[in-house]
Parts: C-alpha cells; sequence; structure tokens
C-alpha cells in the first residue's frame, strides 16, 4: 500500500466522524499542469464517515466497508510481523455508465489517537480489488492489516480511488478480539 505519510498533506490525524456527512473536497484539478506542478499538490481527503457507512467517493461511485472481524493476521511477505489484526471487505459500486478501473486503488489503514500506519498482512484469505468493474456491477476486495487490541477505539481506513479523487475515509471502532 501507499505509505501516504510519504505524500504531503495525504494522511489527516484521525477524527471521530460526527454529524451528517460532509460534501466531499473538489477533485484535483489536473488541466494545464505539469508533472511536477501535480506533484506538489495534496490529494484531498474527505471528511470521515463511521466505518460501516455508505461514501460516495465520486459521481455514481460509492464504498462502503463491511465484515470488519477481528483475525490473527498471517505474515508471509518480506517484513511483515503475524499477530492481532483486523480483516475487512471493501465494496465498490459502478452506478455509473462506464466501466471502472480498480487497478490502482490503494486502501491504507491507522490506529489510535496517534494515527499510527497499520501494516497490510499476507492472510488470512486476501482478495485484490478487480481490475474493472462493469456498469451496475461491485467490486470487492478483502484486506488484512495488523492493528493492536489495546488500539482499536480508532481506526481509520483510507480508501483512495485514484489521484484525481478525494480519498474516501472511514473511521470509528473495529472489533476487539482476536480469533486464533
Amino acid at each position: 500500500t501507499l505509505d501516504p505519510a510519504a505524500v504531503p498533506g495525504a494522511r489527516p490525524t484521525a477524527t471521530k466522524p460526527s454529524g451528517p456527512p460532509e460534501v466531499n473536497p473538489a477533485p484535483v484539478d489536473r488541466k494545464g499542469k505539469t508533472d511536477q506542478e501535480l506533484a506538489a499538490i495534496a490529494q484531498p481527503t474527505a471528511a470521515p464517515v463511521e466505518l460501516t457507512a455508505k461514501k460516495t467517493v465520486k459521481g455514481g461511485v460509492s464504498a462502503t466497508i463491511t465484515d470488519m472481524t477481528a483475525v490473527q493476521g498471517v505474515a508471509t511477505g518480506i517484513g511483515e510481523v503475524a499477530g492481532p489484526a483486523v480483516r475487512f471487505k471493501i465494496s465498490v459500486v459502478n452506478s455509473t455508465a462506464a466501466p471502472l478501473a480498480l487497478d490502482r486503488a490503494l486502501v491504507d489503514v491507522s490506529y489510535g489517537k496517534d494515527d499510527a500506519p497499520a501494516s497490510q498482512l499476507s492472510g488470512p484469505d486476501p482478495a485484490p480489488f478487480p481490475a474493472s468493474v462493469a456498469p451496475g456491477a461491485t467490486g470487492v476486495a478483502v484486506f488484512i492489516f495488523a492493528v493492536p487490541l489495546d488500539a482499536r477505539d480508532t481506526v481509520t481506513i483510507h480508501f483512495n480511488l485514484e489521484a484525481e479523487t478525494p480519498i474516501a475515509t472511514f473511521a470509528g471502532r473495529a472489533p476487539a478480539g482476536n480469533k486464533p
């Protein structure tokens, strides 16, 4: 996953969602800008919604976090450390008239009052997004991130569909406990 801390302005501090969802910030205007100018523009981040809420990502596209459970994370990749983790699905609905590319979509997770970045793990049973989603269809992916048991009161999930679109933010309490 992308380390948003390496991109200026990409990782907001975790805040508790409250009241009705705010309108997404305007997309990044890419017209007439050089790659260097675009690199200097922080990608906007939408106000957080509850972990289980449906979030409009852009016109005709929404995302929802579903099936979040506590698991024992499996580490098979370089640098991964097995341990307490959360496993969740992200469902992306394409209500537009055109196929939706998901091959560049990114997900990252942070937790705790210090908004510490969570490490993505190899299992159990991850599933990547499909490369694209047909009009009227839903694309689903499954992610596993290491989140300490004592830091699950404040978990933030960022879903980054594309560079031009504000980052969708989900925040709330993740399931406690840990399945062996």
